[in-house]
């Protein structure tokens, strides 16, 4: 993760940020394109690969019926309610996505097949009322804190 951050905000990030707005613009600027797209599918290439490989290491075996639709989604739901541009909005996704369901909704019964629906209608209220994902939850917290905490100090002067 650190690696990652340094990356996105060094030369490397810059040039895929510009790619992202405009790769017309991006080419105005001096980025050559095709550089980045090949950095960008080597990386997603590594970090793939180093994924599945702690992940085997931790399981200690793959199979291939492993990784069903369910699976997909999960990962998919876990980046898009946790924030699409955010590294720290991923780990939060994925804390809501696979620790919360199995903290506290196996004791439901049959809560395997309303997964697919919480997931999906949780996506839906994310993308409805935080576009960027739930990380920027907090600061609507803190200015919601700071003008309650304003306004009871306002009351007490009066």
């Amino acid at each position: 993760m650190l690696l990652t951050y340094n990356m996105m905000n060094g030369q490397v990030g810059r040039a895929f940020n510009a790619m992202r707005g405009s790769e017309s613009a991006a080419s105005a600027m001096g980025v050559y394109s095709l550089k980045y797209r090949l950095i960008a599918f080597a990386l997603a290439t590594i970090l793939a690969s180093l994924a599945g490989v702690m992940y085997v290491h931790f399981i200690r075996f793959a199979y291939p019926s492993t990784w069903n639709l369910k699976l997909s989604l999960d990962f998919l739901a876990m980046i898009v309610i946790g924030g699409l541009r955010s590294i720290y909005g991923t780990v939060l996704g994925a804390f809501i996505v696979f620790a919360i369901p199995d903290l506290f909704l196996k004791q439901i019964p049959f809560f395997n097949q309303l997964s697919y629906v919480l997931n999906g209608v949780l996506i839906i209220v994310v993308i409805m009322f935080y576009p960027s994902g739930l990380i920027n939850i907090g600061y609507d917290i803190k200015r919601l804190w700071l003008k309650l905490r304003k306004g009871v100090h306002d009351a007490r002067k009066q």
